[in-house]
């Protein structure tokens, strides 16, 4: 039986916003490899918002995670750690950038301007009440089956004042990953770990996945940067 194929623009590029998430392919990947890496990480995200809010971080990422297992990945459950940062303000995307080879994915994004639709997709996936849930994913070719990947697992809790700026930003140069937050009004885990995806494993999934995934999910919340 002929696999259904998604009508989508995304066939090409190396940075993607994919719902509250945004990661960083090769550029040189085949489409099929390219297609298994944001569909399963699209559906993890969506089965996982389907049984929790993102506010409630521990059971969401179990839910995440083990969907992600399920798929041909190797991964751990996530150990977020409160990050304490030692100045008055601080930026999510500093920090990031000293937990994992993150740089090039986050500055690739904020050559954005806020009022962008991929911006806007990132905020409203992973902003959730007074709470903001959201990963990164950097991958690296490994061998023919097994792709490399650094993950970050980002989870923040704000007084609901802050999380009115941050959801009502004006600026054409940031948005919550690059605003100065305030130490005292937020508390910020993060958990970063390596894993594989095993591609080959997905190709005995991959038929179930593009099915339950619709049109709007496949064509809406996977946007190239």
């Amino acid at each position: 039986m002929e696999q259904r194929q998604p009508a989508v623009s995304y066939t090409s590029g190396a940075s993607y916003v994919v719902a509250g998430s945004l990661e960083r392919l090769d550029k040189y990947w085949s489409i099929q490899r390219r297609f298994d890496v944001l569909h399963s990480t699209l559906y993890a995200q969506a089965l996982a918002d389907s049984k929790h809010n993102r506010s409630d971080a521990e059971l969401w990422y179990k839910v995440y995670v083990e969907t992600l297992r399920s798929l041909g990945w190797q991964l751990e459950m996530f150990d977020l750690q409160q990050h304490t940062p030692s100045g008055i303000f601080y930026k999510f995307s500093s920090m990031l950038e000293k937990c994992g080879d993150f740089k090039d994915l986050l500055w690739k994004f904020r050559s954005l301007k806020v009022s962008n639709k991929k911006v806007q997709m990132l905020h409203n996936r992973s902003i959730s009440g007074n709470t903001i849930n959201f990963q990164l994913l950097q991958f690296k070719q490994e061998d023919e089956c097994e792709i490399r990947v650094t993950f970050a697992a980002c989870y923040a809790q704000m007084t609901r004042g802050w999380m009115g700026r941050i959801t009502h930003l004006n600026s054409t140069l940031t948005s919550f990953l690059f605003a100065n937050m305030p130490t005292l009004l937020v508390r910020l885990f993060c958990g970063v770990q390596e894993g594989t995806f095993d591609h080959v494993k997905y190709g005995q999934h991959r038929e179930r996945i593009l099915k339950e995934l619709t049109d709007s999910q496949l064509t809406k919340c996977i946007s190239v940067i």
